[in-house]
């Protein structure tokens, strides 16, 4: 092994390093491997986004179909006995019509596109942060580079967690949506 440098991650590396047959990572590849793992924190993050953004397409799906066979029950009076055609009242309709339109609005909220997601390094910041320091070793720019996918990793943070939520409050309504309908048939006697 004639100038080989053994990659581990920067925690193990730093721990043996004092052990002198221990070879010592450079600098460079320390940072390499730190933007290496904030590209791919990243990178999961995009995924988690797309399944959330999947997920409330599922609940606004499910959403309109439930409307949809709710009034379509109620209306042909599938419940009811003979001659009555509506199941569902006035306050009812309304109720389950709220209902749809807040699920719909969480639903829609939770994959709407918002300015702010970033996933990777823009080329024209990463050149301007490269500019500001001429003479910048190898390992600064690494440095550099993992600092700035570590801001962009806890802003993505934060706007995912307020996807989760409104996924989250999406499926809530639709659940009480189906069993507030449940609970109509059920007092009637259906």
């Amino acid at each position: 092994m004639t100038g080989d440098v053994v990659q581990q991650p920067p925690e193990e590396a730093d721990a043996e390093e004092t052990s002198p047959e221990t070879p010592v990572i450079e600098l460079k590849d320390r940072y390499k491997y730190a933007a290496d793992q904030a590209s791919a924190v990243l990178m999961g993050q995009r995924a988690d986004l797309s399944s959330f953004q999947t997920r409330s397409q599922a609940v606004l799906s499910s959403s309109a179909l439930t409307t949809t066979v709710i009034g379509a029950v109620s209306k042909a009076g599938l419940f009811g006995a003979e001659g009555k055609t509506n199941l569902l009242q006035g306050r009812e309709i309304i109720v389950i019509g709220v209902l749809f339109v807040l699920t719909a609005v969480a639903s829609l909220l939770g994959m709407w596109p918002r300015r702010g997601w970033q996933f990777q390094l823009e080329p024209a910041e990463m050149i301007a942060a490269y500019d500001a320091v001429p003479a910048a070793t190898d390992a600064e720019v690494y440095r550099n580079a993992a600092d700035s996918m570590v801001d962009l990793i806890e802003n993505n943070v934060d706007m995912l967690a307020t996807s989760v939520w409104l996924v989250r409050i999406a499926q809530v309504l639709l659940v009480l949506q189906i069993v507030f309908f449940l609970g109509v048939i059920t007092a009637r006697g259906f």
